[in-house]
């Protein structure tokens, strides 16, 4: 289970990069996942040193390393609506998410991005619920 106080680390099958010289090395996503990693893993994926290209700034492997706003659990999520919303509300988001990834999310067990959290909003607004979504708790992280 993924603690939401503690900084997520980069899955196991995350490209990493070994490109340190690169000019955009520090604002790079591959590069923090790369610095990261211990010596757990025997193996890991990463990107072709050959398929960089000579001119390293226009790099396409290149991942802007921003910290978002995660959105953990939606236990309280409907406490405030009306029961027929709410209702409807959870089995559009449950047909969205699907039972697995909805459940997880409720269990925080993983986090839901700026765009979930977003869906969940417009949802709440086309059922004519004009208040924002409140989830359980938020945290800082990466989008790996």
């Amino acid at each position: 289970m993924k603690n939401p106080t503690q900084p997520l680390a980069p899955p196991s099958d995350y490209p990493r990069c070994f490109h340190a010289q690169c000019p955009k090395a520090n604002d790079c996503l591959r590069q923090l996942a790369t610095r990261q990693d211990t010596g757990d893993r025997a193996f890991i994926v990463t990107v072709n040193p050959k398929a960089i290209p000579a001119d390293a700034g226009a790099c396409p492997h290149f991942k802007a390393a921003r910290k978002v706003r995660l959105a953990w659990g939606v236990k309280n999520l409907f406490d405030t609506l009306p029961q027929k919303q709410a209702k409807s509300i959870k089995a559009e988001i449950l047909r969205h998410f699907g039972r697995t990834k909805y459940y997880r999310i409720y269990r925080h067990e993983t986090y839901m991005e700026p765009g979930e959290q977003e869906y969940i909003r417009k949802t709440f607004l086309r059922h004519g619920i004009q208040e924002d979504p409140v989830f359980d708790k938020y945290t800082e992280g990466y989008v790996w």
